[in-house]
C-alpha cells in the first residue's frame, strides 16, 4: 500500500472512531456495555457526527497540506472552526473541552 494511501486510511480512521466514541463521550465502561454504531448520546447528535477531536485534526491536516507548518495559518483555522463551525459536521460546534476553549481564546 501507498503513502497516500495509507494517510488516507488514518485520517478516515480518526474520523470513523471518533464518531464512533461520540454517543459515549463521559460515561463509564459499566453504563456503556456494547458498542454499537448510532447517534445521539451526551450531545443529542446523529450518527457519524465526529467531535471536536476530527474537527482539529482537519483543520491541522488542511494546514499542512495547503500552506505546510505555518503556526499562524494553523491558529486562523483552529479559531474558524470554533466560531464558524468549519470542519465541523453540519457545520455546528456541539463540544469543546476546557483546555481547547482556553487555547483557542489565548490565540485570539
Amino acid at each position: 500500500m501507498l503513502l497516500p494511501e495509507r494517510l488516507a486510511g488514518a485520517v478516515y480512521g480518526h474520523l470513523v472512531g471518533d464518531a464512533l466514541g461520540v454517543p459515549y463521550e463521559f460515561q463509564s465502561a459499566e453504563r456503556i456495555g456494547e458498542v454499537e454504531w448510532r447517534g445521539h448520546g451526551t450531545y443529542d447528535q446523529p450518527p457519524g457526527t465526529w467531535s471536536d477531536d476530527g474537527a482539529l485534526m482537519l483543520a491541522l491536516l488542511d494546514s499542512l497540506l495547503t500552506v505546510g507548518f505555518d503556526t499562524a495559518d494553523q491558529a486562523r483555522r483552529a479559531l474558524d472552526w470554533r466560531e464558524q463551525g468549519a470542519y465541523a459536521p453540519g457545520g455546528e460546534v456541539f463540544d469543546i473541552g476546557g483546555a481547547t476553549s482556553t487555547a483557542l481564546a489565548r490565540l485570539r
